[in-house]
């Protein structure tokens, strides 16, 4: 579906992909009130005019980033979750791809992370409501393919569990959080994936409120 989409709202040409990546640097950096036009177009190599012969506005600008950005981070969460051998596989490598994003694509990151949807209009809340959605869709169907239909619990509702872990634990290391960003993507995510499958574990005797 995302590909659906994005086919949908994507701007032709080699020359609006390079004002997207820019947009994308400049948005990072500065914001979406303080960014002009003008900011973006030298950051591409280009003049102000070329930006309005791809994109009707700034507004129409920014939506096209934010969907350009998330597209990104789909793509990659997507793929890792497929190239899974095994549940813990799937979620691990999801896991240390949305890390890996933050540490290698973080001007993408940091416009996902700071995107106001509410003046994004309604393309872009759609847009995102339906990546969410996808998510959910990839992991349900990861747990269903891995743990069969006896998996004994709801799988969407896991798979919101892991997707609420995997944006709290992605933030933080966007953030630059040391506690997050100390060990390496593989050590965290290897612990968060193993807390996920194995629970908490019993209480001790006696602890109970």
């Amino acid at each position: 579906m995302m590909d659906d989409e994005r086919e949908r709202h994507s701007v032709p040409g080699d020359k609006a992909e390079a004002i997207l990546e820019a947009a994308v640097r400049v948005l990072a950096r500065r914001g979406f009130d303080a960014t002009k036009i003008e900011e973006i177009a030298r950051e591409a190599g280009i003049g102000k005019g070329t930006v309005y012969e791809y994109f009707d506005s700034k507004e129409d600008l920014f939506e096209r980033t934010v969907m350009h950005a998330t597209w990104m981070y789909a793509g990659e969460l997507q793929a890792a979750v497929a190239a899974g051998g095994t549940l813990e596989e799937s979620l691990f490598g999801a896991m240390v791809a949305s890390f890996r994003f933050c540490d290698d694509k973080r001007h993408a990151a940091r416009v996902l992370l700071n995107s106001p949807v509410g003046r994004g209009g309604a393309s872009v809340r759609a847009w995102l409501l339906g990546f969410r959605r996808e998510m959910v869709e990839t992991l349900t169907q990861a747990i269903l393919r891995h743990r069969g239909p006896d998996f004994g619990r709801d799988p969407a509702v896991a798979a919101n569990v892991f997707i609420g872990a995997l944006n709290n634990l992605t933030l933080a290391r966007l953030l630059d959080d040391p506690g997050a960003r100390g060990d390496a993507p593989e050590a965290i995510a290897r612990e968060a994936v193993a807390i996920i499958l194995e629970g908490f574990g019993r209480e001790p005797e006696g602890s109970g409120c």
